[in-house]
């Protein structure tokens, strides 16, 4: 099974991409089970708003966070290139991470219009970082559909 492309252009676009997952059964490809991507986008859009336990240093977000910011928002998709280490699957409660994902995201689209100081891209506008969270959840839900 190869990985979709997926485009979101905000966050309702996942939610809607959310839907159909959920109705199940799903499947997945590459390294990860569903539940850790799940999880892994419900903790990347809670980070976005609050922050890493340790910041990131400065410099690499003035760099490397700016660099892949206006990279991303100019393709209007994740294209970093960037792939981790292998990571083992890990199975978790699916019905848990959909409700914490979905949770993140209605908080995230509660926050003012203001600017926002992202743990990686630095300072964004709402609508900016909403755009990078939605590309970042289109990479990984890629990895995901529904089952035939």
């Amino acid at each position: 099974m190869e990985r979709r492309e997926l485009r979101f252009k905000n966050l309702n676009d996942a939610l809607a991409e959310l839907k159909t997952l959920e109705a199940g059964p799903v499947e997945t490809t590459g390294n990860w089970s569903f539940y850790q991507i799940l999880d892994h986008c419900a903790e990347d859009t809670e980070t976005s708003m609050k922050g890493l336990p340790k910041p990131l240093p400065w410099l690499l977000k003035a760099t490397m966070g700016k660099y892949m910011k206006g990279k991303m928002l100019k393709a209007g998709f994740m294209n970093s290139g960037i792939r981790g280490g292998k990571i083992e699957p890990k199975q978790g409660n699916e019905k848990e991470a959909f409700a914490r994902l979905r949770k993140a995201i209605a908080q995230f689209q509660t926050l003012p219009d203001s600017p926002l100081d992202h743990y990686f891209y630095g300072k964004s506008t709402k609508t900016d970082c909403e755009k990078l969270i939605a590309y970042h959840m289109a990479n990984h839900l890629g990895f995901a559909r529904p089952k035939k």
